[in-house]
């Protein structure tokens, strides 16, 4: 079996595409690859970027697909792993983010990056920092998504203020100032509803999060059809918050640390 986790954008995506660095972190969430029946496009891609020959997989792990987490880039990068470790194959890292920086040519990188490392950093094309270890509490809902990655970065406008947004977020999150962070994260949802990432039922849901003492955001593509994908809240949930958001709401929640 091999597999892969998750990964949260804290801000910067969409315009990571067009040269703005990006905060990506690791979840623990995971999507396992295993022996199966299973044979679709990104297998196939896999065992030929890799010259062996293609067979049947299973997929599981509690990883959600199409909700803004990495799950396409994440499966690549276990689907890698399985085919190395089945052919006896000498893989690296370096080849396995160009394995699925080739079958995701629309990306930017940061979310095969964001899959294959662990810890928090701030990303950028020409520079990458490790950042500390994440400090504080925050949860990810999932708002539900009917829209795909690729057709968002195509409809979306870009804006500026994203590059100044996650240049704050570094700063403060180096100080461990969780107050400038909670501004950051605000002031990146206002740039994603801005450029059209984020539908009614999410932005409502955001705002409710506000009124609550919680800034949040989409992190990922987003939606604007029938939710906006994952949310990520920085705090943690009272009791009745978590019962709002799954029966009022009815979203999901998806992690908590």
């Amino acid at each position: 079996m091999s597999k892969a986790h998750g990964k949260i954008i804290w801000g910067g995506e969409h315009a990571c595409l067009y040269g703005c660095p990006a905060i990506v972190s690791d979840i623990p969430l995971y999507l396992e690859v295993n022996d199966g029946d299973l044979n679709f496009l990104d297998v196939d891609f896999v065992a030929e970027y890799l010259g062996v020959e293609s067979c049947g997989v299973s997929i599981g792990g509690d990883l959600p697909m199409g909700v803004g987490l990495g799950y396409s880039s994440a499966l690549v990068a276990a689907l890698y792993d399985f085919f190395v470790e089945r052919n006896g194959l000498e893989g690296t890292l370096e080849d396995k983010l160009k394995c699925i920086n080739e079958f995701e040519a629309f990306a930017s990188g940061v979310d095969a990056f964001g899959v294959t490392h662990e810890g928090t950093y701030f990303w950028a094309k020409e520079e990458v920092q490790k950042l500390d270890d994440v400090f504080f509490d925050f949860f990810v809902v999932n708002t539900c998504c009917e829209d795909v990655s690729s057709e968002m970065v195509k409809s979306v406008e870009m804006v500026d203020g994203f590059e100044s947004c996650v240049n704050d977020f570094k700063s403060s999150w180096y100080q461990q100032d969780i107050g400038g962070i909670a501004s950051a994260v605000v002031e990146c949802q206002s740039l994603l509803e801005q450029i059209g990432a984020v539908d009614d039922k999410a932005n409502e849901f955001i705002s409710w999060l506000g009124h609550e003492g919680i800034a949040a955001k989409v992190t990922g593509a987003g939606g604007k059809t029938n939710g906006s994908g994952a949310v990520v809240g920085i705090g943690r949930l009272t009791d009745e918050q978590r019962s709002t958001i799954e029966n009022d709401f009815e979203f999901e929640i998806l992690y908590e640390a």
